[in-house]
């Protein structure tokens, strides 16, 4: 384990040399064989996860973690075009989607950004362990779809799940399966660094799952671990990055508006 964990962090350290795949024209962060699997968001957990569509077009993933809060990754909200934060109007939350069904339709009212998410001219920061935000929904919704906790997620829990043999599945929506969720059933985590605030994973994640949860469950229930927010082109296997859950909820009470 404390091998991995070195190289974990060797990997982040060298996240310039390896840019994230934002650009391959086949799927990026797909490891090798496709091992995603398409799952009916009838029932929680993945009623609770949705698409985070926005009205300039693209979508992102988002999960539940309180009856009116949805968790994302924050580059989701940032407009590219006009180098400006998407106005909340914008940005809504569609619970247990498939095939232009879903269960629950929430406007986004407002949103917080993770301490670090934006630079202090209110530009988009690309920090990865900050790459988070919280969508603040018109109405709540967790008694229709559920709510999948924040675990307090970590190398020490971490080092529990193994003794115990716990599961971890990515849900998302992917570009190439835009209108059906899909889920990657007990990948891994490969280990931690940048102080524990990054989770790297091999399960297969691409465009789309950007705002994924990774789930653990733990005997009827699940907690969201980890927030998929990009991939690494680091050879010869491509690695995912994500968020750990234990690092949002430290970060939850500095969390704020973007600037305007």
């Amino acid at each position: 384990m404390h091998r991995g964990l070195i190289c974990a962090l060797a990997a982040v350290l060298c996240l310039a040399a390896f840019p994230i795949r934002a650009d391959d024209p086949l799927r990026p962060g797909i490891k090798g064989t496709d091992d995603r699997l398409m799952v009916d968001p009838v029932g929680p957990p993945w009623s609770s996860i949705g698409r985070v569509n926005r009205t300039i077009g693209g979508f992102c993933t988002g999960v539940l973690i309180a009856s009116d809060k949805v968790l994302t990754a924050a580059h989701c909200l940032w407009n590219a075009r006009t180098d400006r934060w998407l106005q909340p109007h914008s940005v809504n939350f569609l619970a247990g989607y498939r095939q232009a069904r879903y269960i629950k339709n929430a406007q986004v009212e407002s949103y917080v950004l993770a301490p670090g998410a934006e630079s202090p001219l209110g530009k988009h920061e690309r920090n990865p362990s900050a790459d988070w935000a919280i969508l603040i929904l018109s109405e709540a919704i967790g008694h229709a779809v559920g709510v999948v906790p924040l675990a307090d997620f970590g190398p020490e829990r971490f080092m529990a799940d193994q003794q115990k043999s716990t599961i971890y599945i990515h849900a998302g929506y992917s570009q190439d399966k835009a209108h059906t969720l899909s889920m990657h059933v007990n990948c891994h985590i490969k280990g931690f660094a940048k102080d524990n605030t990054l989770v790297l994973h091999d399960c297969d994640a691409t465009r789309g799952d950007s705002g994924a949860p990774i789930l653990a469950k733990r005997g009827d229930h699940y907690e969201v671990v980890a927030l998929h927010v990009a991939t690494m082109n680091a050879q010869p296997i491509s690695t995912g990055l994500a968020i750990s859950a234990g690092s949002i909820t430290a970060g939850l009470g500095k969390a704020k508006p973007p600037t305007p």
